[in-house]
């Protein structure tokens, strides 16, 4: 059962919104970019409308679900990401707790034609996943309390999209075409929006993306997840979405 705490005093849907922002900054920060805080504020305000976790609470998840009376061993993440416009997509992670203080993130992709690739191809591109999910791990502010999984899922079930795998290129959308030729820092970047995040880039024209480069979710090529994509993607332990 999802739980919702609502932390802090809460002064209204405005107030409510800048505080949690300003909480997020002091923590993990959107240093010295104003795309950064841009894409910041955009989440914050679409993602935690009615609930709005301390970062320090993120940081010690495990205590402060203790706190909270949680004895939730397993916590099912779902809701709906604005991809493109009017367009949107499912996202849907696993929240494992392993012990006290370790938890593990899982996040499947389930391709409808699998069948299509060799048993050497599969492992292929399970190795892929496996390196995109060090992305995320070696970018953590959490050091190795939070592991991230990437998985290829066996069954449609234990995922939330279905995809096609091709084997030329493609820019998706992440729930409906995925290449093999994809790099691992894209398949990184994809699986951020497996786990809720939203293109970070909106184009005024072809050489200026109006993000920063440092994020992932505006460039795979050269960004990083940031620390507050963890912030994101934890809290929703305890909110709804």
């Amino acid at each position: 059962m999802k739980l919702v705490f609502i932390f802090w005093v809460l002064f209204g849907a405005a107030a409510n919104a800048s505080d949690g922002r300003n909480l997020v900054n002091e923590y993990y920060g959107c240093p010295n970019s104003s795309y950064l805080c841009e894409a910041l504020n955009q989440n914050m305000d679409r993602d935690t409308s009615g609930c709005r976790l301390s970062p320090k609470h993120t940081k010690d998840l495990g205590a402060y679900m203790d706190q909270q009376n949680s004895n939730e061993k397993v916590e099912v993440v779902k809701g709906r990401i604005r991809y493109f416009g009017p367009v949107s997509g499912n996202y849907g992670y696993t929240v494992i707790r392993k012990n006290k203080h370790n938890f593990k993130v899982l996040a499947k992709v389930y391709f409808k034609n699998l069948s299509q690739y060799s048993s050497s191809e599969v492992q292929t591109y399970k190795r892929r996943f496996k390196s995109a999910a060090a992305i995320w791990n070696a970018n953590s502010p959490f050091g190795k309390r939070f592991e991230f999984d990437f998985q290829i899922a066996s069954q449609r079930k234990e995922s939330v999209i279905a995809p096609e795998l091709i084997r030329g290129n493609t820019r998706g959308p992440y729930f409906d075409r995925w290449s093999f030729k994809w790099s691992t820092s894209t398949i990184a970047h994809e699986f951020g929006h497996v786990l809720g995040l939203f293109d970070e880039y909106s184009y005024t024209d072809n050489n200026n993306p109006n993000c920063s480069s440092r994020s992932l979710m505006c460039s795979s090529f050269r960004g990083a997840p940031q620390h507050y994509h963890y912030h994101l993607v934890l809290q929703r332990v305890f909110c709804e979405v």
